[in-house]
Order: structure tokens, then sequence, then C-alpha cells
């Protein structure tokens, strides 16, 4: 089997990662969608089950695709880069894909994020 660094990632598979707390010296491992792989690195969103109904975040529903167990929200304003040695490696490590529809609503949310940030 390949290690993390190894593998690589396409849009929209949803995986599982250490994702650092940006306030914090710790991390949480979590479910992320892939944006980009760029080598060495990959560009994520968060996924978390709390929902806050803000307005950087995507309801992405369980469904057997993503693998996700909860209702869930791609957190559009944690979107960054990170290792990919931090790709959880164990046997549940990759869980899914996004469903298209919300694949193009996520990735409209981030053209306005970016618009926003710039």
């Amino acid at each position: 089997m390949k290690n993390s660094e190894e593998t690589s990632y396409k849009p929209g598979q949803i995986v599982r990662a250490n994702f650092p707390f940006s306030d914090l010296p710790e991390e949480k491992n979590r479910p992320i969608l892939v944006w980009k792989d760029t080598g060495d690195r990959l560009v994520v969103s968060m996924i978390t089950s709390r929902i806050r109904y803000g307005k950087w975040e995507v309801a992405i529903s369980p469904d057997a695709g993503n693998g996700l167990s909860k209702p869930s929200v791609i957190r559009i304003d944690k979107t960054i880069s990170i290792e990919k040695s931090r790709i959880t490696t164990d046997a549940a490590w990759k869980i899914g894909e996004a469903n298209p529809f919300v694949l193009i609503v996520a990735k409209e949310k981030l053209a306005e994020w970016l618009d926003s940030h710039v």
C-alpha cells in the first residue's frame, strides 16, 4: 500500500487528515475535502458536523458516496494547504467523494471567498 505522500488525490475526494487549529498548536483528525494535489501538498477545506449556518459553510449530507456519518458542512473559510503526511493512512482514511452538485456549490463559494480576501 502506498503511504500518503506517494498517493495522488483528486478534487472532490474526502479523506481524513490531522487538520491544524488556526489559533492553537493542536490538531484534530477530521474529514477534509481535497481541492488540489500539488505533488507534496494538498489544498483542502475542513469538514465538520458542527453546523453554524455561516456564510462560508456548504452543507453536505451523509450518503454512500461521501462516507460521512453525520450531516456536516464544508468550511470554505478553513481552506488551507497541508503536507500530504497529515493524511491519515489507517483503514478508514479514504472516506469517499463529494457529489457533483455539492462540489459545484462549494467551488462557487470558494471563488467568492477568495475574491473577498484578495
